[in-house]
């Protein structure tokens, strides 16, 4: 048949999950699913939508959210838009890459950005999709990513180092054990407990507005991925001490959100978390639980979480392009003009104007 070029929307979500469902099974990761990008959109996030290009042989599918330029009030009548992933891991979907045509899904994709006046695009690669250089985009090393092979059949000896297994055998001596629950069958009381302790990390971390979620947010997470989240909970003497929310595809466990409070940070309870988490998906006969990385590169988060995994980091990469640059040029200008004090630490942001 010939390609077939589409774009949808999430009043056509079932489209889009069907073709979801036609990836390889490697590929269909819970962050390219309409249900994911519909918490998004509910949060005024953007519009969410997803580009598919498909053919008898190959597919390729690319969700994004698209958000509007109108608050900057820029001196065209035209509505001007850029594109951004979802908060996570971007990137794209797709079959073999021998057997995508990769030039018409480049040119494909330039007239949608063109013909919808989008000025600018960044998006997150999900190292496991391998999907860098399909779209025409600069793509920079932003960090390296830690995972753990769950077909490995000792972890606790060939994958994680002595400070897990004593940290381990610490959290279980002191007696904290460890609750885990689908979204479905997770009580409304620890939805509060993990949103406590979430804010209270980032608090503790100094971390910046981007990474703050009201509870509106878990309770999305919550009702959109019955089927693609767990939520775990280290608990000591009927206290909530740890939490961590883990997002899942058939073939991938992500660490996603999580905290400790800071006073049982010393006691093992966060590793032994870690610990169960990666058994029960092991158990599920998953393939990877995917660590992240830290803050930068090598730093101590990064370190922590390499002391679970001897398998090499996945390097993390960010991609973006300028689609129309004086545009783009004239909307940094302007958030500069209404934003002096924010100059300085954002000046390396790609997309600024949006903070």
């Amino acid at each position: 048949m010939n390609p077939v070029c589409k774009l949808f929307n999430l009043g056509e979500a079932s489209e889009w999950k069907a073709y979801w469902q036609q990836l390889p099974i490697e590929q269909r990761s819970v962050y390219l699913l309409p249900e994911y990008y519909a918490i998004y959109e509910k949060l005024n996030h953007g519009k969410a939508q997803c580009f598919v290009y498909a053919s008898d042989d190959a597919l390729f599918l690319y969700p994004f959210l698209k958000r509007d330029l109108d608050f900057l009030q820029l001196s065209s009548q035209q509505r001007y838009f850029d594109v951004e992933g979802a908060y996570g891991l971007n990137g794209a979907g797709h079959s073999d890459l021998q057997t995508l045509d990769i030039s018409n899904i480049s040119v494909a994709w330039n007239r949608y950005c063109a013909e919808e006046n989008i000025i600018a695009e960044f998006t997150r690669i999900n190292p496991l999709l391998d999907a860098l250089k399909i779209l025409p985009l600069d793509y920079k090393l932003a960090n390296q990513a830690v995972v753990v092979d769950l077909s490995c059949e000792d972890l606790l000896y060939e994958s994680y180092e002595h400070s897990v297994r004593k940290a381990i055998k610490k959290a279980e001596r002191s007696g904290v054990v460890i609750e885990s629950y689908s979204s479905a069958d997770l009580p409304d009381n620890y939805i509060k407990e993990f949103y406590s302790i979430y804010e209270t990390t980032m608090d503790r971390k100094s971390a910046s507005d981007f990474y703050y979620f009201g509870d509106e947010y878990f309770k999305s997470i919550r009702k959109n991925l019955s089927e693609n989240a767990y939520w775990f909970f280290a608990v000591l003497e009927s206290k909530v001490i740890s939490v961590e929310l883990v997002l899942f595809d058939e073939s991938v466990c992500y660490s996603f959100l999580g905290g400790t409070l800071k006073e049982y940070l010393s006691g093992g309870a966060n590793v032994l978390l870690k610990h169960k988490i990666i058994t029960h998906f092991k158990q599920r006969s998953l393939a990877y639980y995917f660590l992240g990385g830290g803050t930068a590169m090598n730093d101590g988060i990064y370190i922590y979480k390499k002391t679970f995994s001897k398998t090499p980091p996945l390097n993390f990469h960010i991609g973006k392009k300028i689609h129309a640059m004086d545009i783009y040029q004239e909307a940094i200008r302007k958030w500069e003009i209404l934003n002096p004090a924010k100059c300085e630490a954002y000046k390396n942001y790609f997309l600024k104007y949006r903070y």
